[in-house]
């Protein structure tokens, strides 16, 4: 059934797609499918501090980015000046929402609103 063609006639691309298919759908079948894994392993850490927001995580993002390109080429002096930029502008951007955060949150203590103690003991 693989092979009705003519025999004058034998168009091999059409063939080799037949037989490529039927190949397929065996190891398909034969063959348990797995999931790809990626060549690392994703932090299961999320930072769970009030001030941590979406753009903090973006720049650690960035940061471990950075990081990985660095140690594949230590050498580069253009590589490692970008990377310690990048950390710097990450340890502004934290320390700014953080004295942010606990600004607001002094003011609201000294305002007298009434706040979780629970959670503040954590911070």
């Amino acid at each position: 059934t693989i092979l009705e063609t003519n025999s004058d006639n034998v168009d091999t691309y059409k063939l080799n797609e037949t037989i490529t298919k039927y190949l397929q759908d065996i190891a398909d079948d034969c063959l348990q499918k797995s999931k790809h894994s990626s060549s690392h392993r994703k932090s299961q850490y999320v930072n769970k501090k009030p001030w941590f927001d979406q753009c903090i995580r973006e720049a650690k993002q960035s940061l471990g980015h950075s990081a990985s390109i660095v140690s594949g080429f230590p050498d580069s002096e253009y590589l490692r000046k970008n990377f310690y930029k990048v950390k710097k502008t990450y340890k502004s951007i934290v320390n700014k929402r953080k004295d942010k955060f606990l600004n607001q949150l002094n003011l609201d203590i000294e305002s007298g609103k009434v706040l979780n103690w629970k959670q503040f003991k954590k911070l």
